[in-house]
């Protein structure tokens, strides 16, 4: 929803993608291989919006309360002529689906026309579209979505988004290793260092449901980075309950030399992840209800 969109299905909700298009550069986008600046150009397309009504939706967004702002985005596009009614009915369906209302982001995806989406804004309904599927349960109908997507034309933010969206439901489609690609993809396009040992300690678990033949045979016939992750997969399967065992193993691995992409703390990550965050030996307590319905 790594918040890949799907919070864990895994992708953040707090990532909202800002939608588009500069209507005047319509003609010029149709050619396929023409790259978008949906930042640059959602502000031109929403300029004859831009008043207090608009502000206040943003605000409200950044503030967390995405419903409130989708409803203000809907009420908007229906005073607003193309392409901004389709540019605000876009940001309603996605502040929609950050507030986990499919029900309502549904509606208003139905009520867009797209036969009169800019390529760009076609390209950001597939995202929500599939971002759609995926919160519904419909894994195979995301994956198509995203496939029909034309990554060389998106900016890095938004390449990220759909690899982050394809890899949560390659997974809930049970097909880890496709999700473990495209997060190996996603590696390179992420920001900065914390962000990218979030990925890889995400792709590591991905694998890890793999049986040890599975991982064995990937490490043998994988392609690329692929092969490390199996290996460093199955050094987490054998070596998970012992985080030393596994920090002293790892560090064994990667001074192996070959230059893979895992990072130096990936294995430490991974212990955290895998215990909660609680070091070996720390209390904890638990507090269970007495009463009530969920005593």
């Amino acid at each position: 929803m790594y918040k890949h969109r799907v919070a864990a299905p895994r992708v953040s909700t707090s990532r909202i993608p800002a939608p588009w298009l500069l209507a005047a550069l319509a003609l010029v986008l149709v050619l396929t291989g023409c790259a978008i600046n949906p930042q640059q150009e959602e502000a031109k397309i929403l300029a004859p919006i831009a008043g207090a009504e608009l502000s206040r939706a943003e605000t409200l967004e950044s503030k967390g309360d995405a419903s409130a702002a989708a409803e203000i985005y809907t009420k908007l596009a229906k005073g607003a002529q193309p392409p901004a009614r389709e540019q605000l009915q876009i940001r309603a369906a996605r502040a929609y689906l950050s507030a986990g209302k499919t029900s309502e982001a549904r509606n208003v995806i139905g009520d867009i026309q797209r036969r009169n989406l800019t390529p760009a804004q076609e390209q950001t309904l597939l995202l929500a579209d599939a971002d759609l599927a995926l919160l519904t349960g419909r894994p195979k109908d995301a994956i198509s979505g995203l496939e029909r997507m034309r990554p060389s034309t998106l900016p890095k933010d938004l390449k990220a988004q759909r690899l982050g969206t394809l890899a949560a439901a390659y997974r809930l489609d049970n097909n880890p290793v496709a999700a473990a690609t495209a997060l190996n993809d996603l590696d390179g396009l992420l920001p900065d260092t914390n962000a990218r040992l979030m990925n890889q300690v995400s792709l590591i678990s991905t694998l890890s449901v793999l049986s040890p033949t599975q991982l064995r045979d990937l490490a043998r016939n994988g392609s690329g980075a692929m092969k490390g992750w199996a290996e460093v997969a199955l050094l987490a399967q054998n070596l998970g309950a012992d985080p030393k065992k596994l920090e002293a193993s790892y560090r064994k691995w990667r001074g192996s030399g070959f230059g893979h992409p895992a990072l130096p703390d990936l294995a430490k990550a991974y212990s955290q992840a895998l215990s909660g965050g609680y070091a070996a030996g720390d209390a904890v307590t638990v507090m269970l209800p007495r009463s009530g319905r969920f005593e």
